[in-house]
C-alpha cells in the first residue's frame, strides 16, 4: 500500500535540510519516489520536487523551482 502525500510540516525535517538522497528521504515519506522529480498527483498536487542537479537549466530560487524540463512535469 502506498504512503499517503503528506503537505506540511514532517516531524524530524525542519526547513533547509540536505538529504544525501533519495534513499534517505523515502522512509521519512518527504519525497515518496524513486524515480520522479516531482512526488504527488494531478487531483492532490505536488508535495516534494527534487532538484538532483542532473539538467542545467533547473533552477532553485529558494521560494520558487524553474525547470523547462518536460521529465519534470506532471
Amino acid at each position: 500500500m502506498p504512503r499517503p502525500i503528506i503537505f506540511g510540516e514532517i516531524t524530524g525535517i525542519k526547513i533547509g535540510h540536505w538529504f544525501q538522497g533519495r534513499k534517505e528521504m523515502m522512509p521519512t515519506s518527504f519525497h515518496r519516489n524513486w524515480a520522479a522529480d516531482i512526488d504527488g498527483n494531478g487531483r492532490e498536487g505536488a508535495a516534494a520536487i527534487v532538484l538532483s542537479g542532473g539538467y542545467e537549466d533547473d533552477k532553485d530560487l529558494g521560494d520558487e523551482i524553474v525547470s523547462d524540463n518536460y521529465h519534470h512535469l506532471i
